[in-house]
């Protein structure tokens, strides 16, 4: 999409640019401690702002030249020519975030386990459930909660093929982060929880499809209806 060199840039200016906004909305954060939950709100903003920045301004740039290391040497890279559109660009980005983040934890926490058949509506949740403690367990929010929820289309056996469920986030550490950049109407967001689930059930779950995800935010919680 972009030359590293100039993501770095760019990146580099743009968080200049919010950072002293973040702090008159936020408590202090330690700069560059990305341990530390409200410097990792600030810089998940700025990292996703200037991302969609480059999807918009380089969708159809398919080919570019960047530097790579200290001495100035240059590489030219090219870029999948299907991958010639914004909405191209931002689906293929969201499921390879959704991807790394389930490979680490497939790997740090093995295989998720076996539930009967994943596929009624309490055996999908059981798995989500899995997901958000391994998410918690990690630090991304103080607490999470999984439940089926009633939705027009859905049978409150759990059988039909149609059925809902909530995630409730306490306190994630994408908290501001993810409502400025849906205010800013950004092309990608910071929702590794959901680009996660949604990796985690395409591979657990053949044929499951997730047609929506209604969003809510209050001072202190995210909650994903889908």
């Amino acid at each position: 999409i972009v030359p590293m060199n100039a993501f770095q840039r760019d990146f580099f200016l743009l968080r200049s640019d919010h950072y002293e906004q973040y702090l008159r909305e936020n408590r202090v954060a330690l700069q560059g401690d990305l341990t530390d939950p409200s410097y990792f709100d600030f810089i998940s903003f700025a990292q996703y702002a200037t991302i969609s920045r480059e999807i918009k301004q380089g969708a159809t740039r398919l080919m570019f030249e960047e530097q790579y290391n200290a001495e100035g040497d240059t590489r030219v890279i090219r870029r999948d020519p299907q991958l010639n559109s914004v909405a191209s660009l931002v689906s293929a980005f969201n499921a390879g975030v959704g991807t790394r983040i389930l490979d680490r934890i497939l790997a740090d926490a093995g295989e998720p386990p076996k539930f009967k058949a994943v596929s009624k509506a309490d055996e999908v949740v059981a798995l989500v459930q899995w997901m958000t403690k391994i998410f918690e367990r990690g630090g991304y929010a103080l607490q999470s909660s999984v439940s089926r929820v009633e939705s027009a289309n859905s049978s409150s056996s759990g059988n039909g093929s149609d059925f809902a469920f909530e995630v409730v986030w306490t306190a994630p550490a994408t908290l501001w982060s993810e409502q400025w950049l849906r205010r800013r109407r950004e092309v990608v967001v910071n929702d590794h929880d959901a680009k996660t689930l949604q990796a985690l059930l395409s591979k657990a779950v053949p044929g499951l499809h997730i047609t929506k995800c209604d969003i809510s935010f209050t001072q202190s919680t995210i909650t994903r209806r889908y």
